[in-house]
């Protein structure tokens, strides 16, 4: 009996042994250090941007492996996040973008893992796609974040999705797009040790649009402009496609935007899920929605806003999100509960400042532990 339970403790002590191998294995997998890029990088690699306004001045810079941030060696089973300009972290440094504020927060909890930026500027949601399909296999995140950024992200879809009918023989809205707005954010093509500018040309690029647009501006936004210290893209957006931030919410638009991000999140979901990750996606909050200076200074641009009660922009991305069974953050009513809410975005720029970014860092961390998603 006894040389019984001897065997029986040993066997179990192989099982369990068999076991801890396994798991260690699978970890050592998850944590490969990774050194060359994917095919279909973000940016060219080594590529360097700087950004000079009234509001701010920043330098991007891009790794080896194609995305923001100065990594020499990367890992898989980390943190990655997909999104815009507002992940990407324009108008800020390296080290004060919301993905590298997230990773300093896990540094200190015994969840350390490493958050790497896989935001674009100008990016939609069939970029998304595209980045996922390069980044998520190469990667293997842990977790990816997806951002979508309200009213803008949905409004670029149905632009998209209006190519086939141009209004007029020479210029689609989708064209126009790319060429006056997401043509300026763009860091495609640039692959230098010295920093390109990016806000270089912004002073003439204004003064045409005005002109060619014959735009009526309050006085210190023509200022901003013809001085070259506002996004003439803005300017070229609110007199094409003023109802950027409610057009898209309206009822005749929704069968199409439900199918075609059910599509592209799940086809996100499925590669995450293919390497034992999590897909959470960010309801990411635009400054115009919200009592705020840059709301202000939109209106005056030409955006149509609506009333600041509207909460349609989380409820959307939240419907999609419980329809494939994924994490949704949305930090909206978080921040209508703020009493700092003009320093959270640019006032004229729009982009989040280096507080907003602390900030979003801040709410999906806590976000993260609070759901058990960490």
């Amino acid at each position: 009996m006894r040389r019984g339970s001897l065997w029986i403790g040993f066997a179990v002590i192989l099982i369990l042994a068999g076991a801890l191998c396994l798991a260690a294995t699978e970890t050592l997998a998850r944590l490969t250090l990774l050194s060359a890029a994917p095919p279909g990088k973000i940016f060219p690699e080594y590529s360097r941007v700087s950004y000079r306004t009234r509001e701010f001045y920043a330098v991007a810079s891009i790794n080896k492996f194609g995305f923001r941030g100065e990594q020499t060696q990367i890992s898989s089973g980390q943190i990655a996040i997909i999104g815009d300009s507002f992940v990407f972290g324009w108008g800020v440094n390296n080290d004060q973008t919301w993905p590298k504020r997230l990773e300093n927060r896990l540094a200190s909890t015994d969840r350390p893992l490493k958050v790497y930026n896989l935001g674009k500027p100008g990016a939609d949601p069939d970029n998304y796609l595209d980045i996922a399909r390069s980044y998520v296999p190469f990667l293997k995140p842990k977790i990816l974040l997806i951002s979508l950024l309200q009213g803008d992200d949905f409004a670029q879809l149905l632009l998209k999705a209006e190519e086939a009918a141009p209004r007029n023989a020479n210029e689609t809205k989708t064209t126009f797009l790319q060429t006056q707005f997401r043509g300026l954010l763009a860091l495609a093509g640039l692959a230098s040790t010295s920093a390109s500018s990016v806000t270089e040309n912004w002073s003439s690029d204004a003064k045409e649009t005005i002109r060619k647009k014959h735009l009526t501006l309050p006085s210190d936004i023509r200022d901003w402009a013809e001085s070259g210290n506002l996004n003439p893209g803005l300017l070229s957006y609110a007199a094409a496609f003023p109802g950027l931030m409610v057009a898209p919410y309206d009822d005749s638009h929704a069968a199409f935007l439900d199918k075609r991000l059910l599509d592209i999140l799940g086809e996100i979901k499925k590669l995450v899920e293919n390497d034992g990750g999590v897909l959470v996606v960010v309801s990411m909050p635009l400054g115009g929605y919200f009592p705020s200076a840059i709301r202000d200074n939109y209106s005056r641009m030409g955006f149509e806003l609506p009333p600041l009660d509207f909460t349609k922009m989380d409820e959307v991305v939240k419907s999609l999100a419980a329809r494939l069974g994924i994490q949704c953050i949305a930090m909206s009513n978080e921040l209508r509960a703020h009493q700092e809410l003009s320093n959270i975005w640019y006032k004229f720029d729009g982009h989040p400042t280096e507080y907003g970014y602390q900030l979003i860092a801040k709410y999906v961390f806590e976000a993260l532990f609070r759901r058990g998603i960490l």
